[in-house]
């Protein structure tokens, strides 16, 4: 879960110049970089407050790349320093750095069409974006962020819903379809609507942000089309990747199991899991009821370098050689306790 504090920009200025001018949290801030030892004794003791916390600390500005990263890797591998690795090769990433978003964050805009829905796949959002001189289909689902996009011959209603349909007959046919407008409202949309009985909702045209969570959709498409060589494996690690904010990721959240990738991975955490998502539209539901209604403001998120905790959730080992000789091992669970350990 991320908690949310509201700040301004003069407040999120002299949060900075404090932490900068304050020895504890540089040391602090080192410390993260570098990773944690075994025991505590070995830090110095103006940081031991922190011990018992150490694996919910981030930084506030660490790169949502970096987060994801982490998060993508601790679901399936663990190593010594994996934290610190992470943190190094993102920041080296010429690729990364190109693209890293610089724009000022905008007011976030709260509408109903951004509710979490009760199921997957109930709700979704959808509209076209060009990248490249190439014109892309994007659907979002409201429940588990999982994005499908299509590459458009062009934009016409015809083509759009013959794609729909495609997407369609892979997941089935939403209760509602949020969309902007042109081609979404025409008449033979309209038509496809009553046909395949889902519900249309269209945005105001002069208030498109309306659509958000489309938005949203259509830059994590385009940042993915730029980005990777492949841009169909960029899409399978996001679909695979915790979004922020959430437990799990947007294939867990829509088809209770993580799929196949190139990364190595337990064939017991293929297996479909769905005892322990349902909780976690709850957990989502109360973070978003809380959010404030600005993008300024600090993020407090459980990195947990050593562990996640996966309800009744108990995968065998998985032993993987890394660069200088590592071994990573999957996580070993144990639900007895409320925190859980990871095991060499």
């Amino acid at each position: 879960m991320v908690t949310a504090i509201p700040a301004s920009p003069e407040k999120m200025a002299e949060l900075k110049e404090e932490t900068a001018n304050d020895e504890t949290l540089q040391q602090l801030k080192q410390r993260m970089v570098q990773g944690w030892p075994d025991r505590k004794h070995e830090i110095p003791q103006n940081l031991a407050t922190y011990w018992n916390i150490r694996h919910e600390l981030s930084e506030a500005e660490d790169s949502k790349t970096t987060k994801k990263c982490k998060a993508r890797a601790r679901a399936i591998l663990f190593w010594p320093g994996m934290s610190k690795d992470i943190y190094e090769k993102v920041s080296k990433c010429a690729t990364c750095a190109t693209y890293r978003r610089r724009n000022q964050k905008e007011p976030m805009i709260a509408h109903p069409n951004d509710t979490i829905p009760e199921r997957p796949w109930q709700k979704l959002g959808t509209d076209l974006c060009e990248c490249k001189g190439k014109n892309y289909l994007a659907v979002v689902d409201y429940y588990s962020k999982f994005i499908e996009t299509a590459l458009l011959p062009n934009k016409t209603a015809g083509t759009v819903i013959r794609h729909l349909k495609s997407i369609f007959a892979r997941h089935g046919i939403p209760k509602e379809l949020v969309s902007d407008n042109m081609p979404f409202n025409s008449k033979e949309f309209d038509e496809f609507a009553k046909q395949w009985r889902f519900k249309q909702t269209t945005s105001s045209p002069t208030y498109t942000q309306s659509n958000g969570m489309s938005e949203k959709a259509v830059q994590t498409v385009k940042r993915i089309l730029k980005k990777a060589d492949d841009p169909y494996v960029g899409l399978m690690e996001y679909r695979n990747t915790p979004v922020t904010g959430m437990t799990y990721s947007p294939s867990q959240l829509l088809m209770s199991r993580t799929t196949r990738t190139k990364i190595p991975i337990s064939k017991e955490l293929l297996l479909p899991h769905s005892s322990s998502l349902n909780n976690d539209r709850t957990s989502r539901s109360r973070t978003t009821t809380n959010q404030p209604n600005h993008y300024h403001h600090l993020k407090l998120e459980k990195t947990s370098t050593y562990a996640r905790t996966v309800s009744g959730y108990q995968p065998p080992y998985l032993d993987w050689p890394l660069p200088q000789d590592r071994i990573s091992s999957q996580h070993q669970m144990d639900n007895s306790t409320d925190g859980t350990v990871v095991t060499f």
